[in-house]
């Protein structure tokens, strides 16, 4: 028997319990066209829902230290370190609102440059797996791609009209369109169950 004979056995037993892995059940599968529009839609979402936050978080503390150096400045007059402290904070105040808009224009000439490319996505209750299919490499296994373990705390997953958005570190973005799919219904479903509050249904963009 050779192979089959050591993967199937004809052995005495020994009375262990065999373990068989059990494969996570596959909840969807399908392929999407690149879509410029679509990574723009879920970039200012993901903008909307983290970055904005985050600068508006950093300007009220920049307005406080700068608050108070002007008043260090008022009473005790234009000394050294009053002075600094006023136009570090004026410096801050400014890169804080500059990176964002800066990131944006980057991000949309980037994506734009890209052109249309087909993508093929399978979604588990524990990974997402996003395969570009444009290659002339025949070997699935050797196409690039990108596997994302959804049972990460830093993943979440935002729920919107037309699009999901995958967020990792609230630093990278993945965009994936539901037309790719028949089975959204079920997605929500069972993304909700195994992701609880880090899958996030967006009524409005």
């Amino acid at each position: 028997m050779g192979m089959f004979n050591d993967m199937f056995g004809e052995g005495e037993d020994n009375g262990e319990e065999i373990v068989v892995a059990k494969l996570p059940e596959v909840i969807a599968k399908g392929e999407f066209v690149y879509s410029a529009e679509d990574v723009l839609a879920g970039y200012r979402l993901f903008r909307k829902r983290y970055i904005k936050k985050q600068t508006i978080l950093r300007l009220v503390i920049v307005a406080i230290a700068l608050a108070s150096s002007i008043f260090m400045l008022v009473t005790d007059g234009a000394t050294p370190i009053s002075v600094i402290c006023v136009v570090l904070c004026v410096l801050c105040a400014a890169w804080f609102i500059k990176t964002p808009i800066d990131n944006k224009r980057k991000t949309a000439k980037a994506v734009y440059d890209v052109g249309e490319e087909t993508y093929g996505v399978e979604i588990t209750p524990e990974t997402i797996k996003i395969t570009l299919l444009d290659t002339d490499i025949e070997n699935e296994e050797d196409r690039p791609g990108t596997l994302i373990h959804l049972n990460q705390y830093v993943v979440d997953i935002l729920d919107t009209e037309g699009i999901y958005v995958i967020v990792i570190a609230k630093q990278k973005v993945f965009v994936i369109p539901k037309n790719a799919f028949d089975n959204n219904a079920k997605i929500r479903e069972k993304l909700s169950q195994a992701m609880e509050t880090r899958f996030k249904i967006i009524e409005e963009n």
